[in-house]
C-alpha cells in the first residue's frame, strides 16, 4: 500500500480546515465565488437588528488589508515549518504507512500555522463564517502560491453601507492594491464586494464580486 500525502497547498489547506459549514458555488463575472450560506445572514431585513456601523467597517476593512497584504512573512514562515515538519514525518515512517488523518496534528508546527490564521482573522468572523472563509481562502493563489517574486499592497480601501433598506447589515467594498513583480511595471488593480455583518464587528458572509484581473496575474 501506498503511503497518503498531502501533495499541494491546496490539499493541506483542506486537509486542516475543512468544515462541515454549507456552502453554495455561484459564477460573478466570470469568476468562481463561493458564498457561505448562513441563515441568520439571510434574513438581514428585521428591524430590532441594530448594530454599530463603524465597528462594522472596521473588521471589512483589516480582513481586507490581510487578504491583499502580499507577501506575509509571518504567514511564510508558519506555511514553511508545517511543509517541513510533513517531510520530516515522511522520512521517519514505515514503508507502507497510511495515514488516515493529518499526521500534524498537535504539533508544535501545525499549531502555529492555525494561531495566524486565528490572529489574522478570528477577530472579525462570526464562528461559522470564519471556519468556511479560512477553508476557503484556498482559492485566492497569492495565499499559496511558492513564488514570492511579487508583493501586492493596499492603496485604498472603501466600504460603505447599503442603501437599500432591504438589506440593512450589508455592506459594499472596493479595494484599491498595487501589484509589483520584479523587474516589472507595477500595476493598480480594483477589487469589489460585499459582505454582510450579522452581529456587531462579525462579518457572517463576504464575497469577492471582481477583482479587476488581479487573479490572472498570479497564474
Amino acid at each position: 500500500m501506498h503511503k497518503i500525502r498531502c501533495i499541494s497547498g491546496f490539499m493541506l489547506i483542506t486537509c486542516l480546515l475543512m468544515t462541515g459549514c454549507t456552502k453554495e458555488k455561484t459564477e460573478v463575472q466570470g469568476e468562481t465565488t463561493v458564498v457561505s450560506t448562513d441563515e441568520k445572514v439571510e434574513s438581514q431585513g428585521k428591524d430590532d437588528v441594530v448594530l454599530d456601523d463603524e465597528k462594522n467597517i472596521a473588521a471589512i476593512t483589516a480582513v481586507l488589508e490581510h487578504d491583499y497584504t502580499v507577501p506575509n512573512e509571518e504567514y511564510i514562515k508558519s506555511w514553511e515549518n508545517l511543509t517541513k515538519k510533513y517531510d520530516e514525518i515522511y522520512e521517519n515512517d514505515a514503508e507502507g504507512t497510511v495515514y488516515t488523518s493529518d499526521p500534524t496534528e498537535g504539533t508544535p508546527e501545525r499549531e502555529a500555522y492555525m494561531d495566524f490564521f486565528k490572529k489574522a482573522y478570528g477577530p472579525y468572523f462570526t464562528d461559522s463564517e470564519y471556519d468556511f472563509y479560512i477553508n476557503s481562502l484556498a482559492l485566492h493563489p497569492h495565499h499559496m502560491g511558492e513564488d514570492y517574486s511579487y508583493e501586492i499592497k493596499v492603496l485604498d480601501i472603501q466600504v460603505i453601507k447599503s442603501k437599500n433598506p432591504n438589506t440593512p447589515l450589508t455592506y459594499d467594498f472596493t479595494v484599491l492594491v498595487e501589484y509589483t513583480k520584479k523587474g516589472e511595471k507595477s500595476m493598480e488593480f480594483k477589487i469589489t464586494g460585499d459582505a454582510i455583518c450579522p452581529e456587531e464587528g462579525k462579518i457572517g458572509r463576504i464575497r469577492f464580486l471582481d477583482d479587476g484581473g488581479l487573479q490572472k496575474q498570479d497564474q
